[in-house]
């Protein structure tokens, strides 16, 4: 799998809810954010090659050394790659966003529309949101389909505080899927009607996202332990989440568990998370942050996000990881 921070900590919760089993890891890289304790829980780790051909080759090996029950494949590119193996184990997919819903005819895109010739092949998928176990049903009616639930990484406490002006928050790497030319629109929206609002991406990526948001009058930390990421969130009043398509992403939820309100686009993974402030434009966005000027807008939502995020337990995902991987009949 490719391990960047959002899928070294899904893959580190899957270890930790379920410490009496052994875990390998096969990567491809090792992230490209600080992640020092990243195979913490794995009794096993690989590297895997770029070539596909070798890639193909370390895993077989890898699984062939142990006894192992389960082969946990997480993302697309993992999803793929262990379906074109032999092997009898049971294979558990996580997407984590399918790569199918990337922005059409973009190589993403492409890459994702092999899900259908790899759905032939009846699998385990656990998928971290209702529209994501849907299309996974769609697109591989033979595999078997289970819903696991994200954590946040650190504690609900809603320790989030009204502030006027506004403090928004954005956070992740800067890809074309986390779209961060709608978060630099809405911040110059709001300098051009000369509110006081600042506005903050926390994290980093290619240069050309970087220097778009900066001329926005964005400031972009760069990468961040994850305890300064924390404490960047809890410095801020809102979060403005501006993806085009999401699984379960462990920022939102981080800023969630912190007490922040929350403002996202009705997308694949999103809309249904009644909880957040949706919108659909820039405009529509700087309207919403506006009204949260407004300490008891602002309470309202606050409450609403830390509300739902008490609901996340880590038993509740022990016992959908152990259906997922049929260690139990019922859970």
């Amino acid at each position: 799998m490719r391990l960047g921070a959002g899928i070294a900590t899904a893959i580190r919760q899957y270890a930790e809810a379920l410490p009496e089993a052994q875990h390998a890891l096969a990567a491809s890289s090792v992230g490209w954010a600080p992640c020092p304790d990243y195979g913490a829980g794995f009794d096993n780790i690989r590297i895997l090659p770029r070539q596909w051909r070798n890639a193909r080759s370390v895993i077989s090996e890898l699984i062939s050394s142990g006894s192992f029950d389960v082969v946990h494949a997480h993302s697309s590119h993992a999803g793929a790659l262990v379906r074109t193996l032999p092997f009898d184990v049971r294979v558990v997919y996580t997407p984590h966003a399918l790569a199918s819903l990337a922005p059409r005819f973009s190589s993403l895109w492409w890459a994702g529309q092999t899900e259908r010739l790899f759905g032939l092949r009846g699998i385990t998928i656990a998928a971290v949101s209702d529209d994501e176990a849907c299309r996974a049903r769609r697109m591989s009616p033979r595999s078997r389909v289970v819903r696991l639930t994200n954590l946040p990484t650190v504690q609900a406490r809603g320790t989030a505080r009204y502030c006027d002006p506004l403090r928004v928050a954005g956070c992740g790497r800067l890809t074309p899927q986390k779209h961060p030319e709608f978060f630099a629109a809405v911040a110059r929206l709001s300098s051009a009607a000369d509110l006081p609002f600042t506005f903050t991406w926390v994290g980093d990526g290619p240069a050309h996202y970087r220097k778009l948001l900066l001329r926005s009058g964005v400031t972009v930390t760069g990468w961040l332990s994850s305890d300064d990421v924390a404490k960047q969130l809890a410095q801020c009043t809102v979060f403005l989440h501006t993806a085009l398509y999401e699984g379960s992403p462990f920022a939102l939820l981080d800023a969630a568990a912190l007490g922040l309100p929350v403002v996202g686009r009705p997308v694949p993974g999103l809309r249904e998370l009644h909880w957040i402030r949706h919108m659909t434009t820039p405009r529509k966005a700087l309207d919403v942050l506006q009204s949260m000027s407004g300490r008891e807008n602002w309470s309202v939502s606050s409450q609403a996000t830390t509300t739902a995020i008490h609901q996340l337990t880590r038993e509740t995902q022990r016992l959908q990881l152990l259906r997922a991987y049929g260690l139990v009949a019922h859970a």
